[in-house]
């Protein structure tokens, strides 16, 4: 029923193989190390880009560092900007583990990208990163101008944790930015921190690599403080109570991913409250698959499709 594709099956037999302890039987600065040094093996070469320039904003919690990528082919005109969240349950990643997955949105989307390194958990918890996704769009608004972008043609993308909180921006700058934010790329999204017994997904695939039972629990307690459920929408946007007016989204889900239900779920809520969605599920690899490209070739062609996405939106 549930079957890899072969190079999906390469990247979990060769997980198996190299016999690292589980990622929830260490402690956060362990597991983002061993994270990284994985992710350094399989990700997507780096692509060229014309610029890479990494500053700090000011962040509701000190300085918020950001990297900001400008692509190969220089646009006529200031370009559109994308704002980039890393995934990692809350509490692994960086803009240095995901650091090809800008590079290939920025140049395929023709766009500026802005990946930003929001706090995690568990020393900074929940709403933390909430508030320094919704803080880097606002930032964009104001200040992209003065990179080269185009301040009425952002969007909002991200991975997994990531697409979490790209969701949530998105809702929460619907007043504030209001038609500037063009699109959303949600890419295997958290939508929910509720009753998961709900999604079907959760249960078809919670001993799947790479984020079995135990490390999601491990990542929701880190976040959150806590093992309970989390319903309120900054936590988890699928519960939010009016969903219309958020931005045209792109959903994408893995078809052996333990999110799959969910991401769907927020596709077909998003659809219901009147937003254009285009939803596209990769049915026979995992999650996290745009961090093994090198193992998974099906990576690239899924960000492409992302940034393709993006950039009709961009183009009106």
């Amino acid at each position: 029923m549930f079957k890899a594709d072969p190079d999906t099956q390469r990247m979990i037999d060769w997980a198996a193989a190299a016999g690292l302890p589980p990622l929830q039987s260490l402690a956060p600065a362990a597991a983002r190390a061993q994270s990284a040094a994985g992710t350094a093996k399989t990700a997507l070469d780096l692509e060229p880009v014309a610029k890479v320039d990494n500053l700090d904003i000011d962040g509701p919690g000190g300085p918020l560092p950001i990297r900001i990528y400008h692509p190969a082919t220089a646009a006529d005109g200031p370009a559109p900007i994308i704002l980039y969240y890393h995934g990692g349950g809350f509490v692994i990643g960086s803009i240095d583990t995901h650091d090809s997955i800008p590079r290939v949105l920025a140049n395929r989307a023709g766009a500026i990208v802005i990946s930003v390194e929001y706090r995690l958990a568990p020393e900074h918890r929940y709403p933390a990163g909430v508030e320094d996704a919704v803080t880097s769009v606002h930032w964009a608004a104001e200040h992209g101008a003065a990179i080269g972008g185009d301040p009425t043609r952002l969007a909002v993308a991200g991975d997994s944790a990531g697409g979490n909180l790209a969701a949530v921006a998105a809702l929460r700058v619907r007043n504030s930015v209001g038609k500037a934010l063009v699109a959303q790329a949600l890419l295997y999204p958290v939508t929910d921190h509720g009753d998961l017994s709900v999604h079907a997904s959760r249960a078809d695939h919670e001993d799947t690599f790479p984020i079995r039972k135990p490390l999601m629990a491990w990542f929701h307690n880190h976040y959150f403080g806590h093992d309970d459920p989390m319903t309120e929408p900054d936590a988890s946007p699928l519960h939010h109570p009016d969903l219309s007016g958020s931005a045209p989204a792109y959903v994408l889900t893995a078809g052996l991913d333990p999110l799959m239900s969910e991401g769907k779920a927020y596709a077909d809520a998003l659809e219901a409250a009147g937003v254009d969605v285009v939803y596209s599920c990769w049915e026979t690899t995992i999650h996290g698959f745009l961090q093994m490209g090198q193992v998974i070739p099906a990576a690239r062609d899924a960000l492409h499709e992302a940034a393709d996405y993006l950039k009709q939106r961009f183009e009106g």
